[in-house]
């Protein structure tokens, strides 16, 4: 784009465009090449504070563009897109901190493109080149699917992985980016039709948006590669009544698997659950929660140092709205604001929950309890006993519901509960609606 943009703009001959793409292709990649070496340096030295990794990165793109533009006019881009390819693919240090950053980052600048883009297109110009510029994205979206066709040749995609590819193939965003800059000086330069540039450009951006959002879920299902919604939990921690509602879970056909951290997992399989005893920061953990579908996990173990670790290991990956931790006696009725906290799982249940029903304990219930025998039971909804305390509510095919804090703990309708009943004489105050 940039090279035809000259062209255009400076009436250079096909040989002198070629040379001028060359010389700042050479410049792009010396320089992309030299800031992605010095910032995996810098990381691997510890330079700098962990803090500061994504804005010190954010700042060296924007000095690796400004200075390949000087060195190769219109270099800046090819340039810093060596800094990312190169900084991917580097071993010298982790960079998976920052690219979530980038992420980002990257969200905001496309959402401030887009409002600046559609702020520089005037309604005149844009109903002047509406049917021209609709038969323009015709013809893209063929070139586009030939091109990604083509481009997928021999890589080991199934012919409906390739054909799903190519319908969502790239909109345009690199060409919504510079359509406004090209425009305004291709009209600065007088050349005709730079004014209608950027209204072409955004029709096509928008219509290739609106096309893919149209086709991708029906053509996903369409062409059988669209991947099933996860639904599994997963269950943190060693206490035998954590086992017990996995295995009622497993016997529903939800899929299900227990975090040990100490005990050795033998009864948990015994029982036909899965269990994950490897290294809770590996890449293993989300790879196994990935395979195996995993949607939400409940932490409940025997420390607060092990329960927050988890819960923020967990909210990497599944995020923090779907993590929820099993409330202790100590934090109860706490703000929490701490990331590492968690949503609190199951109101009913506090771990260390005093026998009087005094204010550590609100009434609750400790499942580890060495007095108390806990029954893992399922009931249809609203047959459950009133000293039942829910857990999990099945939803078909979806996700189970957890009960939580904010959140009826039998919403819905033929959904069934998976609960925990209190044994009688146990000494725990009566629950609130519990006869």
């Amino acid at each position: 784009a940039v090279a035809v943009f000259e062209a255009v703009s400076e009436g250079r001959s096909a040989a002198g465009t070629v040379a001028v793409l060359a010389t700042s292709a050479a410049a792009g990649i010396v320089c992309g090449g030299v800031a992605a070496v010095g910032q995996a340096l810098m990381l691997r030295r510890h330079l700098a504070p962990d803090g500061l990794h994504g804005p010190l990165t954010l700042a060296a793109v924007v000095g690796t563009y400004v200075l390949a533009n000087e060195v190769s006019a219109e270099a800046g881009l090819f340039a810093v897109t060596v800094l990312g390819v190169v900084l991917a693919n580097q071993q010298l240090a982790p960079v998976a901190h920052i690219a979530s950053f980038g992420e980002d980052v990257g969200v905001l600048l496309l959402g401030g493109l887009f409002v600046t883009l559609g702020a520089t297109v005037d309604l005149g110009d844009l109903r002047r080149v509406l049917l021209p510029s609709l038969g323009l994205l015709a013809v893209l979206l063929v070139v586009r699917w030939a091109a990604v066709w083509l481009a997928t040749l021999r890589s080991g995609l199934s012919g409906r992985e390739r054909a799903y590819l190519s319908l969502i193939a790239p909109r345009g965003i690199v060409a919504a980016s510079v359509a406004a800059l090209f425009g305004a000086r291709l009209e600065a330069d007088g050349v005709a039709g730079g004014e209608v540039l950027a209204p072409a450009a955004f029709v096509v951006v928008v219509g290739s948006v609106a096309f893919v959002s149209l086709v991708a879920r029906p053509a996903s299902r369409r062409l059988r590669v669209a991947e099933a919604e996860p639904r599994g939990i997963l269950l943190a921690g060693d206490a035998s009544w954590l086992v017990d509602a996995a295995a009622v879970l497993a016997d529903h056909e939800v899929p299900v698997m227990v975090v040990h951290l100490d005990d050795d997992g033998e009864r948990t399989a015994a029982r036909g659950v899965l269990t994950y005893q490897g290294a809770v920061e590996d890449d293993d953990l989300a790879d196994a929660i990935g395979g195996l579908g995993i949607a939400k996990a409940v932490v409940a173990t025997d420390t607060e140092g092990a329960d927050s670790f988890l819960v923020e290991r967990l909210s990497d990956i599944l995020g923090r709205r779907h993590v929820y931790r099993v409330e202790r006696s100590h934090r109860a009725g706490r703000a929490t604001r701490s990331r590492a906290w968690g949503r609190r799982a199951f109101p009913a249940v506090t771990l260390g929950a005093r026998r009087d029903g005094g204010s550590d304990g609100d009434g609750a219930i400790d499942p580890d309890d060495p007095l108390l025998r806990w029954e893992i039971a399922t009931f249809d909804d609203g047959t459950a006993p009133a000293e039942a305390v829910p857990l999990f509510r099945l939803r078909g095919e979806r996700a189970p519901a957890v009960a939580h804090d904010g959140a009826p703990e039998a919403d819905g309708h033929g959904a069934q509960i998976v609960a925990l009943p209190r044994p009688a004489g146990a000494g725990y105050p009566v629950r609130p609606g519990a006869s």
